[in-house]
């Protein structure tokens, strides 16, 4: 994961370059690799900044990241799975590349076909692209809202951020409360998008794109999961389809410069993605699964027996529960709100 953070002010007045520095701190945690910032003060004035995880071109995929004349500038946060065929439609249109990294898809993707870019994206995304030329800030989540992104237009100016953290580091963003979400997360143990536990703080719903200008801000969507029903085309069929997108889903996000690995539980879903990604990949999948001493669901004897049947290099970890109190400092301050599974996502 990588982290993006920026401000937007529509009067013109300039970014205060501290408190993008304070957000990019806020959000070091999610890009341990690098470290950017863009500023453009005018009317309006945007700025920007980026924590890098270097997954694919390592050392050539450094954010933000501009065209050659400048006109669009993205932070970006995310891994598009068909970069490869968005890359040669760009290159026939006559853009050449400087990288190999997906992001530089992403961005010259936008400077050919603008919001439209979006339709033609597989992955997981959260970007946002400045135009300098119209003096404007695109911000877009992927379909499913895999990648984070909050944002906040109060009247010291509009501000978005991977986390909620980053957007109160900025100093333009209150920590007043408002319970809105708590019915919410009574009822799912999640905090439903679009909302926060902060006032003004709201969530781009997945599948939405977002236009700052000199205007105001409009939320857009652009995707959603309906679909038509069709005539039943019986089981084998549907048996075969749904394999073979599975199949291709897993293949498509094997693509990386650095170590792959899976979690992996007892559970159907995380075996049938670690027995995919066996058969493609040509060395030893690494998988990892995390265990709770004296818990009654350890699912360690079945993500064992998973791991030693796909051959894979199994690594196990055991947590008591003094270690777990012991972790509640930083899985405080990991965490913006409440949520599910949150020992595990922080240990793993």
């Amino acid at each position: 994961m990588c982290g993006i953070a920026g401000i937007f002010h529509r009067d013109g007045r300039s970014v205060d370059r501290d408190g993008l520095l304070r957000m990019a701190r806020a959000i070091a945690h999610r890009g341990p690799d690098g470290e950017g910032i863009y500023v453009d003060n005018g009317l309006p004035s945007a700025g920007l900044v980026a924590r890098r995880l270097a997954i694919i071109d390592v050392a050539h995929g450094v954010q933000p990241m501009s065209t050659e004349d400048g006109t669009f500038t993205i932070v970006y946060n995310g891994e598009i799975y068909n970069a490869a065929e968005i890359r040669g439609d760009l290159e026939a249109h006559g853009h050449r590349f400087r990288s190999r990294c997906d992001t530089e898809v992403v961005l010259r993707g936008y400077a050919q076909w603008g919001p439209d870019v979006l339709s033609r994206l597989n992955g997981m995304w959260a970007f946002a692209v400045w135009d300098r030329r119209s003096r404007s800030l695109f911000l877009s989540r992927d379909r499913l809202g895999i990648k984070p992104l909050v944002y906040a237009e109060t009247p010291q100016g509009f501000v978005f951020a991977s986390e909620i953290k980053a957007l109160l580091a900025s100093g333009l963003v209150g920590r007043d409360l408002d319970l809105t979400a708590l019915p919410h997360y009574l009822s799912s143990s999640v905090v439903s998008e679009p909302y926060s536990f902060f006032r003004n703080v709201r969530r781009l719903p997945a599948g939405c794109f977002l236009v700052a200008h000199a205007a105001g801000v409009r939320e857009s969507r652009y995707w959603d999961c309906g679909f038509e029903e069709e005539d039943d085309r019986g089981s084998e069929h549907y048996r075969l389809a749904v394999r073979e997108l599975v199949e291709d889903s897993v293949r498509r996000q094997l693509v990386s410069d650095v170590p792959l690995g899976a979690f992996l539980s007892s559970g159907l879903e995380s075996g049938l993605i670690a027995a995919v990604a066996s058969r493609a990949l040509k060395e030893p999948l690494r998988t990892f699964t995390l265990g709770f001493e004296g818990s009654t669901a350890d699912e360690r004897p079945g993500a064992g027996r998973v791991a030693l049947a796909l051959g894979a290099r199994h690594t196990e970890g055991l947590l008591s529960a003094h270690e777990a109190a012991a972790k509640l400092p930083d899985l405080l301050a990991a965490h913006d709100e409440p949520s599910q599974s949150l020992i595990p996502d922080l240990l793993t």
